[in-house]
């Protein structure tokens, strides 16, 4: 699955999940970590998820 098929479903997780955090999303959708970080990173690009950095 490519980062930007994996923009939905990480967005409606995100959705029934507010302030997952990335390892969560991964493992929950048992999704690769590198494609996952991509879309994450082009989702916050593009305004549509806010990502923060976890102390």
């Amino acid at each position: 699955m490519s980062a930007r098929a994996q923009e939905k479903v990480i967005k409606k997780y995100i959705r029934e999940h507010p302030g997952c955090i990335t390892s969560e999303i991964i493992e929950n959708l048992n999704l690769d970590p590198a494609l996952a970080v991509q879309a994450l990173n082009l989702l916050e690009e593009e305004g549509k998820v806010r990502g923060e950095e976890v102390e």
